[in-house]
Formats: structure tokens, sequence, C-alpha cells
């Protein structure tokens, strides 16, 4: 038995050798894709990239637009806000500071009166029972502070 092999057939070296020559082929092949392509790839991958990029600038300057134009027209009238403030005082007449009152037992579905606000700002308080009348005055009108 020579060196080379085991006794099964051609041996390590062999074997390696013929490896080798199947991946040079392959690579001499790819080496001639590109060459067909003449770059035409790196040019066409770099132009989609620069339209990506203005197209995302382009939505991106739109979308600062859009919110700039509703941050100008959020501004709320003076006669809104007194609606609004009135709405909630009365809201605040149908609570007790005494007896916790569910919203429901009152005809209030939660949707129409926004309470959280009323709670944050400490007007308000949630027992376990229901809801609180606090002690803090309402002020309806918009110009006095609540």
């Amino acid at each position: 038995m020579s060196a080379d092999t085991n006794g099964h057939g051609p041996g390590i070296p062999a074997k390696l050798a013929k490896l080798l020559a199947d991946k040079r082929a392959e690579v001499a092949a790819l080496e001639r894709v590109i060459a067909m392509l003449g770059g035409a790839a790196a040019t066409g991958k770099a132009a989609t990239a620069s339209t990506v990029m203005a197209d995302a600038l382009a939505l991106d300057a739109a979308r600062r637009a859009k919110r700039r134009s509703k941050e100008t027209t959020r501004s709320k009238s003076k006669s809104t806000v007194r609606a609004q403030r009135a709405r909630s005082a009365e809201f605040l007449a149908r609570l007790s500071t005494e007896t916790p009152v569910d919203l429901k037992a009152i005809g209030v579905n939660g949707q129409s009166v926004g309470i959280a606000p009323l709670m944050n700002a400490g007007y308000v308080r949630k027992t376990k029972h229901g809801y609180l009348r606090t002690a803090k005055v309402f002020h309806v009108d918009a110009d006095a502070e609540g």
C-alpha cells in the first residue's frame, strides 16, 4: 500500500486536489459573469440606494409638514373651552364628596366625559366603590385658573 491511500481508493491529497480544481472553476465562472455585467450590478445598486434615500427624505418632509399643519389648527376657541369646562362642571356637580358614585349610576359611560383629566388635575378621586369629588374648586371661566 502506498502512503496516499488507505486501501479504499484515492487518498486524501488526491481528493483535496480535485476539490481545489472544482472551486477554481466556480471562481472563474463567477469572474466571467462579473466581467459580462461590466460593473452594471454595482452602479445599479448605488442608483437604487440613492432613489430609496430620496424617497425616504420626501416622505419624512411630508410627515413633518403634515404635523406642522395639525399643530397650527389645533388651537381651541374660547367658546369651545368654555363649553367643555361647563360640561365638566356639570359632571362634577353630579359627584358626591362623601359617597363614592358609580359612573353608570349617574348615566355617564366614561366616553362622554373625560374623567382621567379631571382625576389628573385633582378634581376627582377614584375609590374601589366609585368616584369621589374632591374639595378642589373648579372654575368654569376659561380665563381663571382651575
